[in-house]
């Protein structure tokens, strides 16, 4: 027996028993562990081929397996957290605009979804998910897909991003705000994360009567954004928008993450190619980088984002804040939310980053029982 074959057999036993916990709800029980053996075979034989012959054009080889397995697991994977999660894809032509938004449809309070700048509302299916599971039946949940994102990456294709009609930061505010109204939704609690923590202090300022409580993760309102973010950005030491190998996406994922969780990466090498690819074959290419460039050439004009503290103090709001965020500094945001009302509570996530916690789940799952007990309060 070669000396290799223990190896390897170690090797697909371990990666096998890795996806099945990881993907347990991608695949039906009768084809998952098929699926599993199979994708696990072509990938972890193709990981050993480039040491055993070091033949360059393997890698290539190897890596495009790699995102070709990826990318289906990423793709049925969401698709069945939405189908679980009970959310509808919907358009509304908005100032002759379409826009795109998941529903959780529901007769009762209305809770709308923000996801941050890169993301898209998809991504919330996972929150979706974890809040239906406590919230009363008849809540209805609006995640949309911020302008120049997600579906809206169809418009940015057909235009060219010459032509592209960047937003201001107090156009993504108006242009949910005016979707609320088509939608004749006059009142409604609002969670945004990042960029879509701005885009709902920024309803909650701007129109008070709308929304009743918010939740907000690390927004990225000017003031707390962290120098060091800035200085790499500028200087172009990182590409966290606009990545041009997986390499930038791991990166990307590690500075998401915390010192713990750094130590063992976040996302599988396998899903960083995925990842990469997908987001090349869905955006052209500086659509990232002239949109986050457009908000920061911005900075010091917009009325309520450039404040350099709570402007809507009386607010009835849950601020949380990962203590070691690298993008949306902690002190800063403790600093921002300090003078505010006892209605604004603030609560830190400690061993935390901006996406990541140290045990591997997301921000927004991680802080999901907060966020339940804190939207049930007064409501039931």
């Amino acid at each position: 027996m070669s000396f290799r074959t223990p190896i390897v057999i170690v090797t697909i036993v371990v990666a096998v028993m890795n996806l099945i916990s990881n993907y347990t709800d991608a695949l039906p029980s009768s084809k998952k562990v098929v699926a599993a053996l199979a994708a696990l075979l072509v990938i972890d034989l193709l990981f050993l081929l480039p040491n055993i012959c070091n033949l360059r054009y393997l890698v290539t080889v190897q890596r495009s397996l790699e995102a070709a397995i990826g990318r289906f697991l990423l793709r049925i994977g969401t698709d069945r957290l939405i189908q679980k999660a009970g959310l509808i894809h919907q358009t509304k032509i908005v100032n002759g605009i379409p826009m795109h938004y998941y529903e959780r449809p529901g007769g009762g309070p209305t809770l709308l979804l923000c996801h941050g700048i890169t993301s898209e509302s998809k991504n919330l299916a996972a929150l979706v998910l974890e809040l239906q599971a406590k919230l009363p039946n008849n809540w209805r949940m609006i995640a949309p897909d911020m302008v120049g994102h997600g579906h809206d990456l169809q418009r940015v294709q057909e235009l060219g991003i010459d032509q592209f009609p960047y937003p201001e930061p107090e156009d993504l505010g108006e242009s949910m705000k005016a979707l609320l109204d088509a939608l004749e939704i006059r009142k409604c609690y609002a969670y945004g994360s990042s960029m879509g923590g701005c885009l709902v202090y920024f309803l909650q300022q701007r129109y008070p009567e709308l929304v009743e409580k918010s939740i907000l993760i690390s927004p990225a309102l000017e003031v707390v954004l962290d120098d060091q973010f800035l200085e790499d950005w500028r200087m172009g030491r990182k590409n966290h928008f606009c990545w041009e190998s997986r390499d930038d996406v791991k990166t990307f994922m590690a500075d998401l993450s915390c010192p713990q969780r750094i130590k063992c990466n976040p996302i599988p090498p396998f899903m960083l190619e995925a990842i990469w690819q997908d987001r090349q074959a869905r955006t052209p290419d500086g659509h990232f980088r002239k949109c986050f460039q457009k908000l920061l050439d911005c900075q010091g004009k917009d009325p309520v984002l450039a404040c350099n503290s709570d402007i809507a103090p009386n607010a009835k709001r849950l601020v949380l804040w990962p203590e070691q965020d690298y993008i949306a500094n902690y002190e800063r945001g403790k600093t921002f939310f300090a003078k505010s009302s006892k209605n604004t509570i603030f609560r830190s996530i400690p061993d935390c980053g901006h996406l990541f916690h140290s045990d591997g789940r997301t921000v927004m799952i991680h802080a999901a029982p907060m966020m339940i007990d804190y939207l049930l309060t007064d409501t039931k």
